[in-house]
């Protein structure tokens, strides 16, 4: 920014009619909140913008080249399926709160909704759901998809020459990890290495299955559901050869890239795994609320300088927390109590070094902020 300070802008959509922005001094969006605008970014005003539903933007920043840009749309006209004519970019002005020129339609085969936008290289790739009107043997440029697939585009001009490239990421039925549905993504670049981000209905399936729950349609009838239409997040690795993305779903999730660094502080809910009765509470500054004999776990911790002490913060009655190696019930590596200080207490076994799996107990009820050692 001009001040040269960091700003962090937040893009969203408004029910499908507009996108609008909010900005903030820090990327939780607890520092200096601000509407610039006090109104949307693009409307149905906004040139070459009035689409069937004005939503889903994806956006990305090229440091390179100080360029900005937003797509968006969705929706299926009549009789437009293999051509919506709905889907738009946009170039972003340096403010990142404008629009610059007049928003381009891509040609976009079989769009549904939801854009992401990214840069690898010289190259722009903005990936979309495909739509659920796509006949069986459907290709584009030698490549070929299918209902409700993430399939994308590619052009080394963020504003012309677009050209189909194939599928992302297939639907979630097709993969067999749920039931099926339309989809949302983010193709991510993070250290060297490209995810996936979507979404799938298999957690909301095991609850179904595990609790024995029903879901009702509005009018209040029982329906047939399996998970209910809710979806989680999740994220896989992808994978790019000869300038293709690909990407599976799974999940196992992704693999550790890098060990964690035990001797700076460590947010509580950074974990790679929990037992049932976990949760987070809050947004920015979260804890997580534990419950008696309950565990969160961290992989890959470097005990390069072994353990000498213990510091944790939270708040409780007097709750305990066990640092163990390995399990929820391995070597004790010391304690920590939740009193709603910050506190510190030596370890119990100040032997253990390499890299370990921790595993952190608790003996009851309370919220835990963050602990580190020493």
């Amino acid at each position: 920014m001009p001040d040269g300070k960091d700003k962090f802008f937040l893009y969203f959509a408004n029910n499908g009619s507009g996108i609008g922005v909010i900005t903030a001094d820090d990327p939780t969006f607890k520092t200096n909140v601000k509407d610039p605008l006090g109104h949307e970014l693009i409307s149905r005003s906004t040139p070459n913008s009035n689409v069937t539903w004005l939503f889903d933007p994806g956006v990305y920043y090229d440091p390179d080249t100080d360029t900005g840009i937003i797509a968006y749309g969705g929706g299926v006209p009549s009789g437009q399926a293999a051509q919506t004519k709905q889907g738009r970019i946009a170039k972003l002005g340096s403010d990142m709160i404008s629009i610059e020129g007049t928003p381009i339609d891509p040609g976009t085969p079989y769009l549904f909704e939801d854009s992401s936008m990214i840069k690898i290289g010289n190259t722009w790739y903005y990936s979309f759901c495909h739509n659920w009107n796509v006949p069986n043997g459907t290709s584009v440029n030698g490549n070929s998809f299918g209902n409700a697939d993430i399939g994308y585009m590619t052009s080394t001009n963020p504003l012309k020459d677009y050209k189909y490239q194939g599928v992302v990421f297939k639907n979630t039925g097709t993969q067999r990890i749920d039931n099926g549905g339309n989809n949302h993504h983010s193709v991510i670049s993070f250290k060297n290495k490209l995810y996936v981000a979507y979404h799938s209905r298999q957690q909301a399936i095991r609850m179904t299955q595990a609790n024995g729950y029903k879901f009702y349609n509005t009018k209040g009838e029982l329906t047939n559901s399996a998970d209910g239409n809710y979806r989680s997040t999740q994220i896989n690795e992808a994978t790019m050869s000869n300038g293709k993305i690909t990407c599976s779903g799974d999940m196992k999730g992704c693999k550790q890239i890098e060990t964690l660094n035990p001797y700076e502080t460590v947010q509580a809910e950074t974990m790679s795994n929990q037992s049932k009765n976990i949760s987070i509470s809050g947004q920015g500054n979260t804890t997580v609320k534990v419950k008696k004999g309950e565990w969160i776990k961290v992989s890959g911790v470097d005990l390069k300088n072994g353990v000498n002490s213990i510091t944790v913060k939270g708040s409780s009655n007097g709750t305990a927390v066990q640092f163990r190696v390995g399990s929820a019930t391995g070597t004790v590596l010391g304690y920590g109590v939740l009193d709603g200080n910050e506190n510190t207490l030596a370890a119990v076994d100040t032997s253990i070094t390499g890299t370990k799996d921790i595993y952190m107990v608790f003996s009851g009820d309370g919220e835990f902020d963050y602990w580190s050692f020493a």
